[in-house]
């Protein structure tokens, strides 16, 4: 039986936050592994429809967080699923036909990375 801890929502600082994590790890890591996230570098990432679920937040949103979205999916690329790649494309090409952009012009430039890195990477595959 997994010990029951209330998780706090915030934290008045780093250090509590990582004096909470290190008195309770056990705890963290079995609520993380049940949700599906994984421990990298000391942060979590997580699984691909998390990924997905911020990416159609942040379609045709004028905000930053549209930069860090895309270096996130950049950065999970070689994990995700082939299908869910085809269907990150899928989304911002579907998004920006509908809505006619994708945001401001530098944050179309930035979605189009996406694109553009699974279109090379279907051509190196045929090579």
């Amino acid at each position: 039986m997994k010990k029951k801890i209330k998780f706090p929502k915030t934290f008045s600082s780093e250090r509590d936050f990582k004096n909470y994590l290190k008195n309770n790890k056990d705890y963290v890591l079995n609520v993380l592994s049940d949700n599906q996230f994984l421990w990298k570098e000391d942060r979590y990432v997580c699984d691909s429809n998390i990924l997905i679920f911020a990416l159609k937040y942040a379609l045709g949103r004028k905000t930053g967080a549209v930069q860090r979205i895309v270096d996130w999916v950049l950065e999970e690329w070689n994990r995700i699923t082939p299908d869910d790649r085809e269907f990150i494309v899928k989304e911002i090409i579907e998004f920006e036909r509908h809505y006619g952009n994708l945001g401001l012009e530098w944050q179309r430039e930035l979605w189009y990375r996406i694109v553009n890195k699974h279109l090379f990477g279907f051509i190196d595959e045929l090579r």
